[in-house]
């Protein structure tokens, strides 16, 4: 792929527990542009961790560090991403869920 192509992949199912990594090849960086998430409590990882990351306050939630109940649906984000520096959306509504992602490749 080169620089300015489209890095999407929107339909995955995440089970209960796991993680949808956004996470480039190794020398590559993309720019996040949005997150799918199908519905239910979903949180958003850097890579490997087990914490939050604050993305700002959606909708009715007040507080940065809420986790993405929300935000079902695809949604607008920008976050740079490479193979060492990425993220994971863990998925813990309790079920399978379809979570994805959008993105351009920046760096190669």
């Amino acid at each position: 792929m080169a620089i300015d192509d489209v890095m999407s992949n929107l339909a995955n199912q995440v089970a209960n527990g796991a993680n949808l990594s956004i996470q480039p090849s190794s020398g590559d960086e993309w720019l996040v542009t949005a997150l799918l998430i199908e519905s239910g409590l979903c949180t958003l990882r850097a890579g490997g961790d087990t914490g939050q990351i604050a993305v700002g306050t959606v909708g009715g939630l007040t507080a940065d560090t809420d986790d993405l109940r929300d935000w079902g649906g695809l949604r607008p984000i920008s976050y740079f991403v490479t193979n060492s520096e990425y993220l994971d959306i863990n998925n813990a509504a309790g079920s399978t869920k379809n979570l994805g992602f959008s993105a351009i490749k920046s760096k190669e």
